[in-house]
């Protein structure tokens, strides 16, 4: 139970955070991407830039299943420890700040 605060803490303000932050950087280069693409003609390195391409949606794909988890674990965390009043408080605080407040 001492440890447990700083590992909801890394779960929810290290996992959740940073797959927010990955999901909101690919949306925003996918549209730059699609702007920019518009606006260029067709050239040779169509096969690298598919590949990077399909490497990013497995990354995103990998994100959102990472996200997905960690907010079962954020469920769990609930069920399990309810009955420690403090803890889920201050947890509470925080998976809103982080989950809901965006």
């Amino acid at each position: 139970m001492a440890n447990l605060p700083m590992l909801a803490k890394i779960v929810v303000e290290g996992v959740i955070r940073l797959t927010k932050m990955f999901t909101k950087q690919f949306k925003d280069a996918q549209a730059a991407e699609a702007d920019g693409g518009q606006q260029e003609s067709e050239s040779e390195d169509d096969e690298a830039g598919d590949g990077d391409e399909r490497v990013h949606r497995n990354a995103a794909k990998q994100a959102k299943t990472c996200l997905r988890k960690s907010l079962g674990l954020v469920k769990d965390i609930y069920r399990k420890f309810s009955q420690h009043t403090e803890f889920i408080q201050e947890f509470s605080n925080t998976v809103y700040q982080e989950v809901v407040c965006d």
